[in-house]
Formats: structure tokens, C-alpha cells, sequence
């Protein structure tokens, strides 16, 4: 959804940018011009006085089945506190980058990482400052180690994979059930993996309609043009219980209300790592 996933436009504004200027400039500058202590990007890393909010054009309100949601109803999304003005990473962006840094920068020696869809910042952070066996995967996407369908991911083995990174990929996905499935078919037993998607927690279900193809009716229905459905966080849930994973939801009592308010969180923002679910014998 556009206003929770502005990869190719941030994308393409660095490349327009960095055809002038180098990126390396850009960042130095940007670091003098909002150089401040209220606030921390644990990506750049830099020390900031505000962070950048959501474009105005980016601000759609849907209205789903009679009742008018805003950007500022999704659970991880701030919407006045969006872009580091140094990295652009988003506000989800540097929640990753918490949870690696506090949880497991150390786990990654000779484990598997794999990285759909992959944020540029985020992708540099992770290879500075890890030791996972990193790979990044996509479809269509330029400069990525495996151009795979997350529904199809022949490439790799039952268990292969000990952790991976799959954040606003499945509302892209008609069959989002067969990429979970994928997902989890791939996972080592004794891995993890981080799924987030655009989720509006007061929606009663997943909202979804086959039926609408066009850009502009999906942008209507479902904020961005190339989305194919707006979650529930109960059918979220339900979804991933249902593939065989468990869920552990990682939120602000975990990394602390100061760390949230310091590095631009919503206070609501939650984290969803998935696991394979462990079957007893009989």
C-alpha cells in the first residue's frame, strides 16, 4: 500500500539525487542541516532534532465496507515521524534495526539470512553489522542476489533458511497463503523469521476482492496500485497460525518507551516474529 510502502518511490528519488550529487555528500549534509538530540536513527546512525513525516500525496483514507480509515489508524506507522531525513529509512525500517541490534546482532555467525524485497539502508546495516550469511531476493527488483517468487522459492531447500526478512511483500501477493507457505516450508525449525504487513488493527477482517484489477480501483480499495488487499490483525494472526507458525509480538514494554520515543516508533508499534511451530510426538 502506497502510504505503508514507498520503496520504489524513495528508491527512485535517491537515484535522481545521486545522479547529481553523491549519496555520501547528501548524507553528510543532512546530518549538519538536522543535527539535534531529541531524536536517534539507529540505521545511519545519526542524532537528530526531527524526523521527516508521510508526504501529504501519501496520506489516502479508505473507506472499507462504510467506515473511513486513516493512515493514522494503521499499528506500525508513524505518520509524523516517517522518513530519517539522512537514510530515508522508515519508522519500521529502524524498528528492524532494533530488534537486530538488541536481540540477535550476535546469533548471525555462518547463519542464513534471507532479505525480500530488500530497504537499501536497512540491507547496509545488516552487512555491517552482522555476520549472517546474507542473501536478498525479489521478483523484479534490480542488484538483488536471487530474482525469485516468494510463492515459488525453487531455489532453496525444505529447511534451508534460518531466518529471513519478509516486510510489505504479502499484500502484493494474490495468493499470499502459498508464499507462507513457502516461507515456512524453507525455515530451519530452529529459526525465525519477521513478517509485517499493512494492518489496521479495528478492521474486522482482511479486507480483499479479486475482482478489482485496475490501479485506480486498488488504489481506492486498498491505498496503493499494485496492492491486492488491506489486513486484519486477527486474520493476520489467524493466517499465520494456520500456515504452522507461532507468532511472538514485540512491542514497546519490550524495547522500552524511551528507545520508541527516541528513535521515532509509534508508541502501538508491533513486531511480529514468526517460528515454526514444534509438533509433539506421539
Amino acid at each position: 500500500m502506497r502510504i505503508m510502502s514507498i520503496k520504489r518511490p524513495l528508491s527512485e528519488m535517491r537515484e535522481q539525487v545521486s545522479h547529481y550529487i553523491p549519496q555520501s555528500l547528501i548524507k553528510l549534509k543532512n546530518k549538519i542541516k538536522y543535527y539535534g538530540t531529541q531524536y536517534l536513527c539507529p540505521i545511519c546512525p545519526s542524532d537528530l532534532k526531527l524526523f521527516l513525516p508521510l508526504p501529504d500525496k501519501f496520506r489516502i483514507n479508505l473507506n472499507i465496507n462504510g467506515h473511513v480509515y486513516t493512515p493514522y489508524d494503521y499499528e506500525t506507522f508513524n505518520v509524523e515521524h516517517y522518513l530519517c531525513p539522512v537514510c530515508f529509512s522508515t519508522d519500521r525500517d529502524r524498528l528492524y534495526a532494533l530488534f537486530i541490534k538488541r536481540y540477535i546482532q550476535d546469533y548471525g555467525r555462518n547463519k542464513k539470512l534471507l532479505h525480500f524485497a530488500p530497504e537499501k539502508e536497512l540491507s547496509n546495516y545488516i552487512k555491517k553489522y552482522t555476520k549472517f550469511k546474507y542473501r536478498t531476493a525479489d521478483l523484479l527488483m534490480k542488484d538483488v542476489d536471487d530474482h525469485i517468487d516468494i510463492t515459488n522459492l525453487t531455489n532453496c531447500r525444505d529447511g534451508e533458511i534460518d531466518c529471513f526478512i519478509c516486510s510489505h511483500i504479502l499484500e502484493h501477493v494474490p495468493d499470499d497463503t502459498k508464499a507462507l507457505q513457502e516461507l515456512h516450508r524453507v525455515l530451519n525449525p530452529s529459526g525465525w523469521g519477521i513478517i509485517m504487513v499493512p494492518l489496521l488493527p479495528a478492521l474486522d477482517r482482511t479486507y480483499e476482492d479479486l475482482s478489482i484489477t485496475t490501479d485506480w480501483e486498488r488504489l481506492q480499495h486498498f491505498g496503493q496500485e499494485d496492492h491486492v488487499r488491506v489486513y486484519a490483525k486477527n486474520s493476520f494472526l489467524e493466517k499465520l497460525n494456520t500456515t504452522g507458525f507461532d507468532v511472538l509480538q514485540l512491542g514497546i514494554v519490550d524495547f522500552g518507551e524511551e528507545t520508541f520515543n527516541k528513535c521515532g516508533i509509534k508508541p502501538k508499534s508491533i513486531l511480529y516474529i514468526v517460528t515454526k511451530r514444534h509438533i509433539k510426538q506421539q
